[in-house]
C-alpha cells in the first residue's frame, strides 16, 4: 500500500470515528436527565431497588452515550428486573438475552462473542448504545417527545425496522405491534416517567 493509500483509509477512519462522536454528542439529556447526574443519591432513590446498586454506572452511562438515565434504569427494569429475574449464567429470553440489558445473540452476536456481556458497564453501555441508535433513527422519521421514546424503546425490543413499519401502516398507535406482551414502548416510557417524575418530587 503506498503513502497516499494510507493517509486516505487514516482520513476515512477519522470520519468514522468523528460520525460516532457526532451522533452521541448531538442527543441532549433533558434538565431533569442532567439533574439527575448531579444528584446521584435521588437518582438512586427514584429508581426501582433492583436498579439502585447501578445507579452510578447508570448515570455514567447517561452522560458517555446521551441516553437519558430515566430510560436505561426503565430498559433493565423491563428486561431483567436488573439482573434478579436472569438465570445462573446471566441469560434470559431461553438463553439469548445476555446480562442486564438482555443483550440478544439472534442480532448482537459477535459483540456478544469480542466483549465480556457479563460485566455491568459493558453491558449497559451496549444497551444504551443500541436505544441511542434506536432514539436517532426514528428522530430521522420526524417522531419526537414521547412518541420517539416509545418507538425507540418498542425497537429495542422488536427492531426499530419493524416497529417503523407498524407506525406506517397503523401509526402510533400500532408502535407495540409485536413487542413482548405488547406493551414494551408505551411501558418503558411509563416507567421512565415515573421514574423521573420520583426524582423531581425528591429534588
Amino acid at each position: 500500500m503506498n503513502d497516499r493509500a494510507k493517509i486516505a483509509l487514516f482520513g476515512f477512519g477519522l470520519l468514522g470515528v468523528g460520525a460516532v462522536i457526532y451522533m452521541t454528542r448531538r442527543r441532549q439529556l433533558s434538565s431533569t436527565a442532567q439533574s439527575a447526574i448531579d444528584r446521584a443519591d435521588l437518582f438512586s432513590l427514584a429508581i426501582p431497588s433492583e436498579a439502585a446498586p447501578y445507579a452510578a454506572t447508570i448515570l455514567a452511562v447517561a452522560e458517555e452515550t446521551g441516553v437519558d438515565p430515566f430510560i436505561i434504569a426503565a430498559i433493565g427494569q423491563r428486561e431483567s428486573r436488573w439482573g434478579t429475574a436472569l438465570d445462573a449464567s446471566g441469560r434470559g429470553d431461553n438463553g439469548h438475552g445476555h446480562g442486564i440489558m438482555q443483550i440478544d445473540d439472534r442480532t448482537w452476536g459477535s459483540w456478544l462473542a469480542s466483549n465480556d456481556w457479563a460485566d455491568p458497564y459493558t453491558n449497559i453501555r451496549k444497551g444504551a448504545e443500541i436505544m441511542g441508535q434506536n432514539l436517532d433513527y426514528f428522530a430521522g422519521k420526524g417522531l419526537t417527545g414521547d412518541e420517539l421514546i416509545a418507538a425507540a424503546a418498542a425497537g429495542y425490543n422488536h427492531g426499530p425496522g419493524a416497529v417503523w413499519g407498524n407506525i406506517r401502516e397503523g401509526g402510533m398507535g400500532a408502535v407495540d405491534l409485536g413487542t413482548a406482551h405488547g406493551n414494551y414502548g408505551g411501558s418503558v416510557l411509563a416507567s421512565s416517567s415515573a421514574y423521573a417524575g420520583s426524582f423531581e418530587s425528591l429534588a
